[in-house]
């Protein structure tokens, strides 16, 4: 019994320390814009609040959207604009979760594309801020930065406030980047850390001597215990970039024993990889006869059920289904196919929205039919850069045998690949993972001897 008594303080003590590092963390934002109308992003039409009555960031759709492999993105996008006087919209966390600014670290990432350089400044002190965690009295923390070096485009981040970014190397106008930006709570004044990565590998948490860009220590921009982050904004200013984003995602990890126990679990939170698409598609093309557009397609399935909503539209960007087609799994093991009886005047553009039986939603790439189809070509591969799976886009107007090869800089095949396209446009997949990374072309052979090449980056 005495020792008992003796061994009670120690057990207390263990169970306080226990209790004092119970680790919690969740996820913060998980958005793509798929499903949000096309127009005003608001309160009503997507969950946003907004700050000014009008200079709305925009949802919007092309026929390219923002793809990054191994990374979940959807059909729709939103787009930001260079200029003053604009709304900066922001979305409260999940559940109305704030994160105190003492002992935590938060991952954020999103897939972004700048056009071209003419929206964006250069990239220095005075470059406004993009997005950025907003705190509970409207500071702006973590802030992702776009600027410019003459042709070259420049992402940056700062711990606090709008400008006084540090900018990383430099990368590509018209191109889909994955960004990924860690930000940890340091106990006392001037501890905190910013972190930034640009295509960061998914299938571990990036090292801090990894990133693109940081801030270590210098002024915090939360007073902790006071201050919390409770949203997630995005910023338009002036001095600020014309960019199209997708795909936010945000998560924390607190109550550690460390700031790396506090990120990797904030970083189990993110699981930025996704998981597996339940409906992956092997091909999609569609053809023009006469009065008459036919769709074809081959899908591999692991959800016992999936269905396929055919979708037409004349711009490539507001889309109408016109069929809808329920298989099972078995059935997936077979060819789809379906004509459009009354395609509309003029050139059509479809894509297929596929659903798997707990109701997650993915999209093949828009293929194009004209009134005049003209040359054989390889159209566009998608995304790029590709890590994993590459969507070749090819556009012919007869059915043909095609011979794909994938070569390097050297010249040297890497890959091959046969396949028979349908007249009009296809959609081709090539798994190219074991690839170093590194610029490549496809060389495309056709039946008639005529050639095609298009050149892709394997990161």
């Amino acid at each position: 019994m005495d020792n008992m008594k003796k061994l009670l303080p120690l057990i207390a003590l263990l169970l306080c320390s226990a209790i004092g590092f119970s680790q919690t963390g969740s996820l913060l934002l998980s958005q793509n814009f798929t499903g949000v109308a096309l127009g005003n992003l608001t309160t009503a039409n997507g969950g946003w609040t907004n700050q000014a009555a009008s200079g709305f960031v925009q949802v919007s759709m092309n026929s390219t959207p923002l793809l990054y492999g191994g990374y979940t993105s959807g059909s729709t996008y939103i787009s930001t604009v260079n200029a003053a006087g604009l709304d900066n919209p922001y979305k409260t966390f999940i559940g109305a979760t704030t994160i105190t600014a003492t002992d935590a670290s938060i991952y954020y990432s999103f897939v972004v594309r700048v056009g071209s350089s003419a929206g964006v400044v250069t990239a220095n002190a005075s470059t406004a801020a993009a997005l950025s965690l907003r705190s509970s009295t409207g500071a702006n923390v973590a802030s992702f930065f776009i600027g410019k070096t003459g042709s070259n485009l420049k992402f940056g981040v700062n711990k606090t406030g709008t400008t006084g970014a540090t900018f990383g190397s430099n990368f590509n106008f018209a191109t889909v980047y994955l960004i990924v930006i860690r930000y940890d709570f340091v106990a006392g004044a001037g501890n905190d850390n910013v972190y930034m990565w640009v295509n960061p590998s998914l299938a571990s948490e990036p090292a801090t001597g990894t990133a693109d860009a940081s801030v270590i220590g210098g002024t915090d921009p939360t007073t902790p215990g006071t201050d919390a982050i409770a949203a997630f904004q995005v910023d338009q200013a002036a001095s600020s970039a014309t960019a199209d984003f997708d795909a936010f995602k945000a998560a924390y990890g607190t109550g550690g024993v460390s700031v790396a126990a506090n990120s990797a679990f904030a970083w189990a939170q993110l699981s930025p990889a996704g998981g597996p698409l339940a409906i992956k598609i092997d091909y999609f093309n569609a053809s023009k006869g006469t009065n008459i557009n036919t769709l074809n397609w081959s899908a591999e399935c692991s959800s016992p059920q999936a269905t396929f909503e055919i979708e037409r539209s004349a711009d490539g960007k507001n889309f109408t289904t016109i069929n809808s087609i329920t298989a099972s799994q078995a059935r997936c093991a077979l060819p789809f196919s379906y004509d459009d009886a009354s395609p509309l005047a003029g050139t059509n553009f479809y894509r297929i929205k596929m659903v798997d039986i707990d109701g997650r939603i993915s999209y093949t790439a828009i293929v194009k039919v004209g009134s005049q189809q003209k040359d054989i070509q390889l159209v566009s591969v998608l995304p790029n850069p590709v890590s994993k799976t590459a969507q070749l886009s090819i556009a012919t107007t007869k059915k043909d045998n095609v011979q794909l090869s994938v070569v390097s800089l050297e010249g040297k095949v890497m890959y091959k690949k046969s396949i028979q396209v349908q007249s009009g446009s296809s959609i081709v997949n090539l798994e190219i993972a074991n690839l170093a990374p590194g610029t490549y072309f496809i060389n495309g052979v056709f039946g008639d001897g005529q050639t095609n090449s298009i050149k892709f980056i394997k990161q």
